[in-house]
């Protein structure tokens, strides 16, 4: 079972259930830039409905950008946190289509497995240094 998490978007986040021929279950939840408040309760959630244990995944697909900078970096950081724990890979995509990702698992995880995902942004970071 493979895990999906998108938090690119402000408004909201998607988490979602894949095997390798269909798409298991899915959530998208009003999250309007609070991802890091809701995303570890409906995951835990959404394993439960399905009856799986977090030990059960067999890796972590994740929407590395673009999008907004502090949702791309909780649904980062919780993909490789499940990743290195879990010692299972972790992949990152630009792909938002769940059917397209379930088409294309088996490619997806022999092709880009790795130890961390990286956000792409999609623009350069804006970091203003601060008056002393």
């Amino acid at each position: 079972m493979y895990l999906f998490i998108d938090t690119s978007q402000r408004e909201y986040l998607i988490l979602a259930l894949l095997d390798e021929q269909r798409i298991v279950s899915r959530v998208k939840i009003l999250s309007q830039g609070k991802q890091s408040d809701k995303i570890l309760f409906y995951l835990d959630k959404s394993l439960n409905q399905q009856k799986i244990k977090l030990q059960n995944l067999t890796g972590v697909i994740v929407v590395q950008g673009p999008g907004s900078f502090v949702g791309l970096r909780v649904g980062i950081s919780l993909a490789n946190a499940l990743g290195y724990s879990l010692k299972i890979p972790v992949v990152g995509t630009l792909e938002k289509d769940l059917s397209k990702i379930v088409n294309n698992i088996k490619k997806l995880f022999k092709k880009k497995s790795s130890i961390i995902v990286l956000a792409k942004y999609g623009q350069d970071l804006k970091i203003k240094k601060t008056k002393h």
